[in-house]
């Protein structure tokens, strides 16, 4: 599949994504928070490829802001406004949403990252499972969360700095976590069928935790919906690029959670009943 084909599923993607978030409930907290994701993940990822050097994307993307594909943060609004929705209706009584948002947000990297470094969409330079970085996974819920967190605390008139406080928050979270372990420790390339293996692992331990917690079943089928287009492009991309069992085997884990979550059949969802206001 080619970048500009590629490019041209993603807008349609992010286009149906939005239509059926709205379908769902209000779009309100999406609009108010939108921007400052966007420049803020904009700005995260510039900084990030200028400081560390870790990775690049393929020069056959369109619409570049500095080294970033415009298409890149564009699609980050997504990602993380839909892990604070999810998030919200999944957390454990009496628990904060944001460190479950981390988790959905680490999780959704995880598919994508073997997938599009497999496809070619952009490469890494250190080495990882399935040439991916542990880090390379990692900051994107970084990101996520610092950006959730400084929307959640700021007030109104001040938001607009989570643009700047969360990709600061994030570098420095990137530098802990890597002189505090993953540079010595999480460096090697380790057997693909091990990680595919250790997938699934993860994938039912995640479904036994919902279990526990009295979450099976628990988000309705509406506010997953705008979530389910981008998941099915990536394997969809997995399935058009040369064939590699191992990660197709470690992508088919990350279906597993989502189905225990979702409640059947389709219930109608509010956005306000469940967005952290701040």
């Amino acid at each position: 599949m080619t970048i500009a084909a590629v490019e041209v599923l993603c807008v349609a993607l992010l286009a149906l994504g939005v239509v059926l978030r709205a379908r769902t409930g209000s779009l309100q907290a999406w609009r108010r928070d939108a921007a400052w994701i966007f420049v803020g993940a904009w700005l995260g990822e510039q900084t990030c490829i200028q400081f560390y050097d870790f990775y690049r994307y393929d020069p056959g993307w369109h619409g570049w802001l500095g080294d970033v594909p415009v298409l890149i943060p564009v699609i980050w609004i997504v990602v993380v406004l839909s892990a604070r929705d999810v998030a919200t209706v999944l957390r454990p009584a009496n628990k904060h949403w944001l460190p479950l948002a981390f988790l959905v947000i680490w999780y959704d990297a995880s598919l994508i990252e073997p997938i599009a470094t497999h496809a070619g969409l952009w490469r890494w330079n250190q080495a990882g499972p399935f040439a991916v970085p542990w880090i390379g996974m990692l900051g994107w819920a970084l990101y996520g969360a610092a950006a959730l967190a400084w929307l959640q605390w700021l007030p109104n008139r001040w938001r607009w700095s989570a643009a700047l406080l969360a990709p600061a928050t994030t570098h420095a979270l990137l530098l802990a976590v890597w002189w505090g372990g993953l540079r010595w420790i999480g460096r090697g390339t380790p057997d693909a069928s091990w990680v595919a293996g250790g997938s699934w692992l993860v994938a039912a331990a995640a479904a036994l935790a919902l279990w526990r917690t009295g979450r099976l079943q628990s988000v309705p089928l509406a506010l997953l919906l705008p979530r389910m287009p981008p998941a099915a492009f990536f394997f969809a991309l997995l399935a058009t690029t040369a064939g590699d069992a191992s990660l197709a085997v470690y992508a088919g884990a990350f279906a597993l959670p989502w189905l225990a979550a979702t409640r059947w059949p389709a219930a109608h969802f509010h956005n306000d009943s469940v967005t952290p206001r701040p």
